[in-house]
């Protein structure tokens, strides 16, 4: 969207009518500009490919859905003198990424940079598309691409440039592998999805690949082949549909960081640095931090856990509630099968890792992947590292909160799932979840939806924060006030909106849903120093 309203995208100048533009890919297969304010649709891409979806989705068969542009668009908007209008001619520009998702395995970028001013708030907003690349996971470099899952993320980084320590701040576009439709009826490796990307955000170039084995042609053929333990065989071999989370970790003004999960419920941390020297490019670190699934060949369906989403992550500089740590950073994860809703026999989680190596990762050889003893001695974080909180009423006075590595508690009721990304408000956890059978029909000839719930907890203990299930006076929550019932449906994320009376989650799905968080208004930096 675009528009000169506060905190949006701005494609207009303030003294000039205001504009706002909804960008959508659709399931016909088309990518589409719409006024907001009139619901005109202005342009629509089709890519060649899924034109030959419009004689299916025509006939309207009974069958399996036809997907097309199935995805979620990301916005790269660089306002050079930062007067809050988008002008070309000041070297301004508007860039929009986006993927496939179950509709195939490419990725689109367009530049939707306007022109000049708009004139009217009906109009085009003066935005004439031009498509800058297209990635397709068919060949080359990017072979390891499978469905293009995992939204794109665009973040600044640190990039070895022409040799002798010489660095440029450049834009880049970094995003899983995707999805292999295997996954759709099973548990194991795959040789599509398994990879992350990072890409040059103006020309698409790959600038570094990071997979199990080298698919060759990287642009600053900077890869690193994942071996975590040094036998020939690698660990990153699970399809990476989640979106991924970017950050800057130690505020110095560039993004250095990623973690993410992956289809064996793993989960991942890269450190990201420029090549230093007489090499160009960027040079990546790569640890393994947990391990949520057993991923060996007689494993009960009940570990088969997966992440479709992206953890939350907290950097926390007290050892409150931890012997390990004084300083370590938190990183939120939930479990869910979104391919499978309607499955009951995994046991799906909620799980806080303490990452305790806040600097960089070591990597005394070079070779890409972290030292041993990331992030413990033995390796990645188990089930065994953790505090089961699931029946524990009050974990915060348990020394064995104090003792470990995290904590993690069972999502109680058959088949219930996450099915979308936690957020982190202000130190509480919020997340939802689905259960197929929450909902049951009075009619026999009608079908179930489900239900759904949204949890709030204390991100250090996992306790429960408000008195949901309303019993008593709220002086000793239990564990059934971790959640709130929510109506029929798969439930979003939680979305928290703030406005000047405060802050409100927003839940959608089959139902909406708001709720106080209770956490409390203005938040934000303050910044000082001392001569």
């Amino acid at each position: 969207t675009g528009g000169c309203q506060p905190g949006a995208d701005g494609f207009c100048d303030q003294d000039d009518p205001d504009v706002t533009m909804l960008f959508v890919g659709t399931n016909d297969g088309g990518f589409r500009m719409v006024n907001a304010d009139t619901g005109v649709e202005h342009w629509i891409y089709y890519p060649d490919e899924l034109l030959e979806n419009q004689q299916q989705l025509r006939e309207n068969n009974a069958g399996n859905h036809v997907y097309g542009i199935d995805g979620t668009a990301a916005a790269y908007v660089k306002d050079v003198d930062g007067d809050g209008q988008i002008e070309a001619g000041d070297g301004d520009l508007v860039h929009l990424y986006i993927g496939e998702r179950r509709g195939g395995n490419e990725l689109f970028a367009f530049d939707v940079t306007p022109t000049s001013a708009p004139t009217s708030p009906t109009g085009d907003g003066n935005i004439n598309p031009v498509l800058m690349f297209r990635i397709s996971g068919d060949s080359g470099s990017f072979s390891k691409i499978g469905q293009s899952w995992s939204r794109p993320r665009v973040a600044e980084l640190l990039v070895g440039v022409s040799g002798n320590d010489k660095v440029e701040l450049q834009p880049v576009v970094i995003f899983g592998g995707g999805y292999d439709e295997a996954q759709d009826s099973g548990f194991g490796t795959s040789a599509e999805g398994n990879a992350i990307y990072v890409v040059d955000a103006i020309t698409g170039d790959c600038k570094l690949v990071i997979s199990d084995s080298n698919p060759g042609g990287c642009d600053d053929n900077v890869v690193v082949s994942m071996d975590e333990n040094g036998d020939g065989s690698s660990d990153m071999s699970y399809p990476i549909p989640s979106d991924l989370v970017v950050f800057d970790s130690d505020g110095d003004g560039d993004d250095n960081r990623i973690y993410f999960g992956d289809m064996g419920g793993q989960v991942w941390r890269v450190d990201l640095e420029p090549a230093l020297g007489n090499k160009t490019g960027i040079v990546a670190t790569v640890g393994k931090l947990a391990e949520l699934s057993d991923r060996t060949g007689g494993a009960v369906a009940a570990d088969e856990r997966k992440v479709f989403y992206p953890p939350d992550v907290v950097q926390l500089r007290r050892g409150e509630f931890s012997d390990v740590y004084n300083d370590y950073d938190m990183v939120l994860v939930v479990t869910g099968n979104r391919a499978g809703p309607l499955g009951t026999t995994t046991t799906d989680r909620v799980y806080a890792l303490r990452d305790g190596t806040t600097g960089s990762l070591p990597d005394a050889d070079g070779n890409g992947i972290t030292d041993t003893g990331y992030p413990k001695i033995g390796g990645a974080l188990a089930e065994t590292d953790l505090f089961d909180v699931t029946a524990v009423d009050d974990p915060g006075a348990s020394a064995l909160l104090r003792s470990s590595h995290g904590w993690f508690f069972d999502f109680t009721e058959s088949g219930e799932k996450a099915l979308a990304s936690p957020v982190v408000l202000a130190g509480k956890l919020f997340f939802t979840t689905y259960l197929p059978e929450g909902v049951v029909s009075g009619s026999s000839c009608s079908l179930s939806e489900g239900s759904g719930r949204l949890y709030g907890v204390d991100i250090l203990t996992g306790g429960a924060l408000f008195n949901w299930d309303g019993v008593g006076d709220g002086d000793n929550l239990t564990t059934t006030d971790r959640h709130y019932q929510l109506g029929s449906g798969i439930p979003s994320s939680a979305v928290p909106v703030f406005q000047p009376e405060g802050v409100t989650l927003l839940i959608g799905g089959g139902s909406i849903a708001t709720v106080d968080p209770d956490v409390d208004l203005p938040r934000e930096r303050t910044y000082w120093y001392e001569e």
